[in-house]
């Protein structure tokens, strides 16, 4: 299933940033979710209550709070959490 993103309207980045976090969100999700099923197996996503996922950016030290639980053909971005 193809994804897009969306960011909702608090999060003030660049278009360059919403850019790159768009690649990487998407790519998790291709080939079936093959990535994504891994990274909940490696908790570097974690889905809680149906209401938030959780996804971890290693790269950047940040994580996603997406809303719901990513079944959907939106990924509705809530929040970036900066990691230290």
């Amino acid at each position: 299933m193809n994804k897009d993103v969306v960011f909702i309207e608090k999060i003030n980045l660049s278009d360059k940033d919403k850019e790159v976090i768009r690649e990487f969100l998407i790519s998790i999700f291709e080939d079936d979710g093959k990535l994504f099923k891994n990274m909940i197996k490696e908790k570097k996503a974690r889905i809680i209550d149906n209401s938030f996922t959780f996804i971890d950016h290693d790269l950047f030290n940040r994580t996603y709070k997406i809303m719901g639980n990513c079944i959907g053909p939106v990924l509705y971005v809530y929040d970036i959490i900066y990691n230290k």
